[in-house]
């Protein structure tokens, strides 16, 4: 399961990531979704993921980190909150695999902390625009 919000306004994607989503299919979100609003910030919420691997986490953030993007306009953020150790240390691997100069990347275990720090409403995710997919 993932649900996704694309908020032009803001210039941020929001990304949540439930327990059936895999490396395959984040990688096709990626290709399909992320690229079409270059410059972005992102803010990615693990929610339950347990069934990605070490190996299918580093191969999706260098097959991201190396696709070949159009001009970004601006630095972007990249966000990702986890609520459990184990989501944390996946988050933390992306987000060293992902690292880049001109991208701004953190990892929060609170989700409150992670929208202060993108200067968001404390309830922006009661507002955002979701669209749900069942993601496998």
């Amino acid at each position: 399961m993932f649900k996704y919000a694309v908020d032009r306004d803001r210039e941020l994607i929001t990304l949540i990531v439930g327990p059936a989503a895999t490396a395959d299919f984040l990688g096709r979100f990626e290709a399909e979704i992320r690229n079409t609003v270059l410059g972005h910030d992102e803010l990615i919420i693990l929610a339950g993921v347990s069934e990605l691997t070490g190996k299918q986490i580093e191969q999706l953030a260098f097959q991201t980190a190396q696709r070949p993007r159009e001009t970004e306009e601006r630095e972007s953020n990249l966000v990702l909150v986890a609520g459990t150790d184990l989501e944390f240390g996946v988050a933390r691997m992306y987000a060293a695999y992902r690292q880049k100069p001109e991208r701004l990347t953190q990892v929060f275990r609170d989700l409150q902390q992670a929208l202060e720090w993108l200067q968001l409403p404390g309830d922006y995710l009661k507002t955002a625009p979701f669209i749900s997919h069942p993601g496998a």
